[in-house]
C-alpha cells in the first residue's frame, strides 16, 4: 500500500481493514506499524470525519499496548490534534476522552494526571449528555483514585464519580467505574466505620447490577 493513493470509498475499507488487523494484532511493532499506514490513508482525506474516526481506532488499538509513557503523550498528542480539528464531533470526543483516560492509568506523576483528567472533564463538560464520554471521565477520576494519597483527595475525587453515576444510575459502565473508585476508597480509609460505609454503597451498587461479573468483583 505504502504511498498508493485510494478515493474516499477505498480509503474507508482499507482502514476498515487495517483496524481489524490491528485489533488482532498482539505485537507491538506491528501495530504502529498498521497505525502508520492509517495516518497515509487519513492525510490523503484530511476533511472526512469517517476516515478520521477509522484512524483514531487504529491508533487505540496501537495504544493498548503502548507501556513507554512518552509513546503514549505522543499518541495522545496525535488524537488531540484530529479532535481539535473535529471538535464539535462526539464521536471523535470520546475517542480523545478515552485516550485521556488511559492515559492517567499510565502516568506516575500526581500533577500530570490532574492535568490530563482536567481535559477529561472539559470534554465531558462540552459533551455533558454523552453517557459514552461520561464513562471516560468517571474512568479517569477512578485511576487519579491510584495516584492520590492524600484521603480528602480521594474523597473529593470519588464524590465526582458519584455525581456522574447519579446521572447516568442507569449505565453499567460507569455504575462499574463508581464501584472501582469506592474500592479504593476502602483500601486507604483507616477508620473502620468510615470503610464500612463505603462498602455498603459498593454493596448497593452490585445489588442493582447483580449480574455485572466486573461489579461483583469490586
Amino acid at each position: 500500500m505504502d504511498e498508493q493513493n485510494y478515493n474516499l470509498e477505498q480509503s474507508i475499507a482499507e482502514l476498515d481493514k487495517l483496524s481489524d488487523l490491528s485489533t488482532k494484532e498482539t505485537d507491538k511493532t506491528a501495530c504502529e506499524a498498521l497505525a502508520e499506514k492509517a495516518r497515509i490513508i487519513y492525510e490523503q482525506h484530511p476533511e472526512s470525519e469517517d476516515i478520521a474516526l477509522r484512524y483514531v481506532k487504529t491508533l487505540s488499538n496501537s495504544a493498548d499496548k503502548q507501556t513507554d509513557i512518552e509513546k503514549a503523550n505522543r499518541t495522545v498528542e496525535k488524537v488531540k490534534i484530529i479532535y481539535e480539528k473535529f471538535h464539535n464531533s462526539e464521536r471523535i470526543a470520546s475517542w480523545y476522552a478515552w485516550f485521556l483516560k488511559n492515559l492517567v492509568a499510565k502516568q506516575t506523576d500526581i500533577e500530570k494526571a490532574n492535568r490530563t483528567v482536567e481535559k477529561v472533564k472539559i470534554i465531558y463538560e462540552k459533551f455533558h449528555n454523552s453517557e459514552e464520554i461520561a464513562s471516560w471521565y468517571a474512568g479517569a477520576l477512578s485511576k487519579l483514585t491510584d495516584k492520590q494519597t492524600e484521603i480528602e483527595d480521594v474523597n473529593r475525587t470519588v464524590e465526582k464519580v458519584k455525581i456522574i453515576y447519579e446521572k447516568f444510575h442507569n449505565s453499567e459502565e460507569i455504575a462499574s467505574w463508581y464501584a472501582e473508585a469506592l474500592f479504593k476508597l476502602t483500601d486507604k480509609q483507616t477508620e473502620i466505620e468510615k470503610a464500612n460505609r463505603t462498602v455498603e454503597k459498593v454493596k448497593i451498587i452490585y445489588e442493582k447490577f447483580h449480574n455485572s461479573e466486573e461489579i461483583a468483583s469490586w
